[in-house]
């Protein structure tokens, strides 16, 4: 016969508090630490539009033992479907993380170690990161922004916004140690 099955609750507990705004982002990447004890997050002060050139968002994590914000970077490279690709760097973990901003005027991935505050700037923004932290791959967000403005990222026109297929434009494959990047998908 069919064995019984005894649901189990789990308790929850509330991690930020208003008036702020706070949310992840997506549902393919890790927000907690490797050890569990925080949580990133980025705080907004709004939930109600698309977020303009000119909306910040902090990006920090939530200390889970009190519930304190501690900010780790601002960013204006972000959306609501999937922040700033706000991750814990597979190659440094618990100390490293990695999202986008605006430097050198444009959109660019960013490694931070959060303990010594040290980054390094990417060629351009990334879009996923290998489990090993070795490669990741970037994409033109100002062009996503054209197509699908969710998941694009306000600021900068699309230098090839009138081409249908740029062949200089895609998908990269960027060497997270080096910086070197190589178009592999135009």
């Amino acid at each position: 016969g069919m064995k019984q099955v005894k649901a189990q609750l789990l308790p929850f507990e509330r991690l930020t508090r208003e008036p702020a705004h706070h949310f992840f982002g997506y549902y393919d990447l890790q927000p907690w630490s490797p050890d569990g004890s925080a949580h990133l997050c980025h705080r907004v002060g709004f939930m109600d539009r698309m977020p303009a050139a000119t909306d910040a968002a902090e990006l920090g994590m939530v200390r889970v033992r009190d519930g304190a914000f501690l900010p780790l970077a601002t960013t204006h490279a972000w959306n609501f479907q999937q922040g700033a690709m706000l991750q814990w760097d597979p190659a440094k973990p618990g100390v490293g993380i990695s999202f986008n901003a605006v430097r050198s005027n444009g959109f660019r991935g960013v490694l931070k170690n959060i303990e010594t505050g040290e980054e390094r700037i990417l060629p351009r923004a990334i879009a996923a990161v290998d489990p090993g932290g070795r490669w990741a791959l970037g994409i033109n967000f100002a062009r996503m922004f054209d197509f699908r403005p969710g998941y694009g990222y306000a600021g900068f026109p699309d230098p090839w916004r009138d081409a249908a297929a740029p062949e200089e434009d895609g998908i990269f494959l960027i060497d997270l140690s080096t910086g070197a990047e190589k178009l592999i998908l135009s």
